[in-house]
């Protein structure tokens, strides 16, 4: 590991604070190369997915920022998406080749995943349902509508980020990329802000060439049920025949007998935690949908395919140990050095630790076996805090009033199980009812949403020290300016004699 204050024409300690643009470079140049960096990684590199037709400009504008948001906490994380994204849009090609004459592309994979397709039927004939390529596979396998003609030229005639576009912001990140690759080659200074940038756009390197055939666009397509088919048929006939154990009930859409979310674990834990985030009235990453969906989720975590898996990893592990890079800089105060040695060490002990868990949650993938969990649907009694109606709050036996199982598929929103007034007392059901009722905070109370208390507990208090880890690295990034080696301010022609 180079040491920061040393460059290639020998051994510099000078000191130096915020610094005037010259012959060199000075803070503002730093501050503005990196910024621009960075705003590219988390911004222009976002593509959420189609809105719903009666989505504002305004809603089109926070799905964007909810992404960029995500990018912002870790673009690792964005990254991820795109993995599991071009995965399921491989898998998409793979299914279509069933289909005869079928011209099925990875780009029609990446559009019907962004709710490109969206069946209208009599119950949902103004605009339809979205669907993802998986339940638009099965609904044209089934002959319940027809293959959509649309072709890969016409999606990409559609988006709206063109091909020149890409490749200038592509260009703009690798030509950071390659000059402080070449600066820390040559032991010369940077900024802990100029590595932060530098790890941000290797992994929106890394997320571009996943997410490349990802078109950008607002518009959708309608596709129309064969013979005024309704959705009530269409999951009829699939109890008769492909899914015999498919209950009445649905959640999201329709299709969720064929894909439903959190169907993958990582997306299970995600969803449960984006939900968490609108309760504590602070929605910074999802938009949620209504029901049925009128627009599919830009952050559903897919499970990648086992060829993605090495590929990431090869990237995913050295952005784990990225900050650690900068154990030996220069930092003004001593406190700030430790701070940043401790928030360094947790941000690579927390990536690890969930790359460890993605791993286990992919194992079936990585053994070659099943690809995907399929819907469950489960028929199992719901936890005692939804048969909860009213619970009593002195030591006579609570009222208990079971919850209908109806098979109807219009599911009713469950109350929330609320916890006794101060000074009340709590009797054990109630307190199993209270907690049972964090288990779930799915607005439909869909039983295949349930997730361990004890695992999202220990996740969501590392996730909150990782927060505010990152927010310690934003903002020494930010101060670190004041005080630098001089060499830091050398121009890179200084290093570099052909950039001119």
């Amino acid at each position: 590991m180079a040491d920061n204050n040393t460059s290639l024409y020998g051994h510099n300690d000078t000191i130096v604070g915020l610094t005037k643009s010259s012959n060199h470079r000075g803070t503002l140049d730093i501050l503005y190369s990196t910024t621009i960096t960075i705003l590219l990684c988390v911004w222009v590199s976002a593509y959420p997915n189609i809105p719903g037709p009666k989505d504002t400009k305004l809603q089109r504008l926070i799905d964007k920022v909810n992404l960029a948001m995500i990018g912002a906490l870790g673009p690792d994380l964005l990254f991820a998406l795109a993995v599991g994204q071009w995965s399921s849009a491989t898998r998409s090609v793979k299914m279509f080749k069933e289909i005869p004459h079928c011209q099925w592309t990875r780009t029609h994979g990446f559009y019907a995943d962004m709710g490109g397709f969206r069946v209208v039927s009599p119950e949902f004939r103004e605009h339809g349902v979205p669907v993802n390529a998986q339940q638009l596979f099965y609904l044209v396998k089934n002959g319940h509508v027809d293959m959509p003609t649309l072709t890969a030229a016409e999606i990409k005639q559609m988006s709206t980020a063109d091909f020149f576009s890409k490749l200038i912001v592509l260009w703009q990140v690798f030509w950071f990329i390659v000059t402080q690759i070449l600066r820390f080659a040559n032991h010369g200074p940077i900024t802990t802000l100029e590595l932060t940038a530098f790890t941000y756009a290797v992994m929106m390197l890394a997320t571009s060439v996943f997410w490349f055939q990802k078109p950008q666009m607002a518009l959708s397509t309608k596709i129309y049920t064969r013979d005024e088919r309704d959705f009530d048929f269409i999951r009829h006939h699939a109890r008769q025949t492909t899914h015999p154990d498919m209950p009445e009930q649905w959640y999201g859409t329709p299709m969720d007998f064929v894909w439903k979310r959190g169907s993958f674990q990582g997306d299970k834990h995600w969803e449960y935690l984006s939900h968490l985030s609108h309760q504590a009235y602070m929605p910074l990453f999802t938009r949620l949908p209504g029901r049925p969906w009128e627009r599919i989720p830009s952050d559903i975590w897919y499970p990648p395919e086992a060829i993605a898996v090495w590929p990431g990893l090869a990237v995913q592990l050295p952005f784990c140990c990225c900050f650690l890079l900068a154990w030996n800089f220069h930092f003004a105060t001593d406190a700030e050095r430790i701070i940043w040695r401790i928030s360094a060490t947790y941000h690579a002990g927390y990536s690890l630790f969930i790359t460890g868990a993605y791993l286990f949650w992919l194992r079936d993938v990585l053994l070659g076996r099943r690809r995907e969990l399929p819907p469950t649907q489960s028929r199992r009694p719901p936890p005692l805090a939804r048969q909860l109606r009213s619970t009593a709050t002195t030591d006579e036996p609570a009222e208990v009033e079971l919850q209908p199982t109806s098979d109807s598929s219009l599911p009713q929103k469950a109350p929330r199980f609320e916890s006794p007034k101060k000074g009340s007392r709590w009797s054990k059901a109630a307190m199993q009812a209270w907690l049972d009722s964090w288990r779930n905070l799915s607005p439909e109370q869909d039983p295949d949403e349930d997730v361990s208390l004890r695992w999202m507990g220990v996740l969501f208090l590392f996730t909150v020290a990782y927060i505010f880890s990152h927010l310690f690295i934003y903002v020494e990034d930010l101060i670190s300016l004041r005080s630098q080696p001089a060499d830091t301010y050398l121009a890179d022609n200084q290093f570099f004699p052909f950039i001119h």
